[in-house]
């Protein structure tokens, strides 16, 4: 018998997609699935200093990885009181939506302008019969003083202004910094509102939950009360979205809207700022981050947050950073379960947390962590689910840690090891041909070396063994063959 060599697929590189509209996520393999001879884990390590290449990150108090500019109690405090509805903790969350981190005294001087709006405003809101004439005339005075109102129908409205800070530096907005402006002033009387979601949209909801309720356009001067029937979407809604630059809303869109509470509508606020084009970097992290901490019930908070930590990790992955992926893994693996246990049946958000897995345990086998390698490959592989797309990659990188740990113990002549390190994924092994391979591998150099130390018997069985174990693998059955010609 000759020395089996052992090989290995090359490990696939992510391809992530992000639109400005939302954030998708594409993972697949670049190239196909060549084949390489193996290189022991350990040979990988690039050293690289988690300290120096990401400053404070995973680090924080906060369970996150970006880290963030609040302090862990000004921003829980903040969100449980928006979360009641409070208009200042409302207009804070609002602030950091905009992501252009104001300071203490630029955060003053724009609460200071809605303060004095609300008082300007105060006594003719209490003297209005209903909720209805006060959200009326709240919101045509939001126009009239922030937006401009009076240059015409849509004010001074652009298509990419949805930073709320903006609106008191140019008194420029779109949908969503309109509808996050108009919840927090109506929050300041008390009035009942929400936020609606439409795809590429926002709007808010006026009156009280279960009662008679308005929709309100805040996007025009003449968008409070806005009736959206089967007419509107036939004859005027076409027109509607194209002069605001929309693409067409449909009345099954507006029949399935999202409604969310305020404090909701400024985690949205947050994700829609992360995908400006402007954003980038750290920004884009610590807004998506924060959304989460809003509103960790959201599934589309929590996807976005599943695929911005794809791209890090991709990114990572390319630098070849795996001590700073292995601290990664230290902050968020706790919170990534903590998702797959909450939105455990919605298959993108698992498929892409299995994504980030799968480089979580490779690093860790780098820097040699195998056990913890071992124990995410455990966890993860069986939940492969072979509908997603790339699944038989994702499958494949899963099964590179296995073939890692197997074919490291094999080199130390741990023969016995080396097939345990498979052993309980070994029918998903068996299906693949590279790993199927290496087990092969392992056992024919295990004969190799017992024929050689004079031990007939134990070489025989550990061919046969490959054999049970692989019955249509050539390898097994030519060597046991060769053996038995002797």
């Amino acid at each position: 018998m000759t020395e089996q060599r052992p090989v290995h697929r090359h490990r696939q590189r992510f391809v992530v997609a992000i639109t400005t509209s939302t954030l998708a996520l594409m993972l697949a393999a670049c190239g196909g699935a060549s084949v390489r001879h193996w290189t022991p884990a350990s040979e990988r390590d690039s050293h690289d200093d988690p300290a120096a290449l990401r400053p404070g990150y995973g680090s924080g108090e906060f369970p996150t990885w970006w880290p963030l500019t609040e302090t862990s109690a000004d921003f829980y405090s903040r969100v449980k009181k928006a979360k009641a509805g409070d208009a200042q903790a409302l207009l804070d969350l609002a602030i950091l939506a905009s992501g252009d981190h104001r300071d203490a005294d630029g955060r003053r001087a724009i609460q200071q302008r809605v303060d004095q709006f609300i008082a300007k405003l105060r006594p003719d809101v209490s003297t209005a019969a209903n909720d209805l004439e006060r959200g009326y005339l709240l919101y045509r005075s939001m126009h009239t003083v922030f937006f401009n109102g009076e240059k015409g129908e849509l004010g001074s409205y652009k298509l990419e202004q949805s930073r709320v800070t903006a609106i008191f530096d140019t008194g420029r907005y779109n949908c969503i910094s309109s509808a996050m402006l108009f919840v927090v002033l109506t929050r300041a009387f008390s009035l009942p509102v929400r936020g609606v979601l439409v795809p590429t949209h926002a709007f808010v909801e006026f009156g009280p939950p279960g009662g008679k309720v308005i929709d309100v356009e805040t996007t025009s001067i003449d968008g409070f009360a806005v009736l959206h029937d089967e007419r509107f979407y036939k004859e005027a809604a076409a027109h509607w979205t194209s002069s605001r630059g929309l693409r067409p809303i449909t009345i099954e869109d507006y029949r399935q809207r999202q409604i969310v509470e305020p404090y909701r509508l400024m985690a949205m606020g947050m994700i829609n700022q992360a995908i400006q084009p402007e954003t980038t970097g750290e920004d884009r992290g610590r807004l998506i981050e924060m959304a989460a901490l809003v509103d960790p019930e959201s599934i589309d908070v929590q996807r976005a947050r599943m695929q911005i930590y794809a791209l890090e990790a991709r990114a990572l992955y390319e630098r070849k950073a795996q001590r700073t992926l292995a601290k990664m893994f230290d902050a968020m693996e706790p919170e990534l379960e903590n998702v797959m246990l909450r939105f455990a049946a919605d298959s993108e958000t698992m498929r892409t947390v299995r994504w980030i897995e799968s480089v979580f345990a490779d690093a860790l086998q780098v820097v040699g962590r195998s056990r913890e390698a071992a124990a995410l490959v455990d966890d993860a592989l069986p939940s492969v689910d072979m509908k997603w797309e790339d699944s038989k990659v994702l499958r494949q990188n899963f099964l590179n840690i296995l073939s890692d740990q197997m074919l490291t113990l094999m080199t130390k002549k741990n023969y016995m090891g080396a097939i345990k390190a498979v052993s309980k994924h070994i029918d998903t092994c068996r299906s693949e041909s590279v790993c199927a391979h290496n087990i092969a591998v392992v056992y024919i150099n295990w004969a190799n070396d017992d024929l050689y130390a004079g031990n007939r018997q134990g070489a025989r069985k550990a061919l046969q063994e490959c054999v049970t174990q692989l019955p249509d693998n050539a390898q097994c059955a030519y060597a046991l063959m060769v053996f038995g010609s002797r």
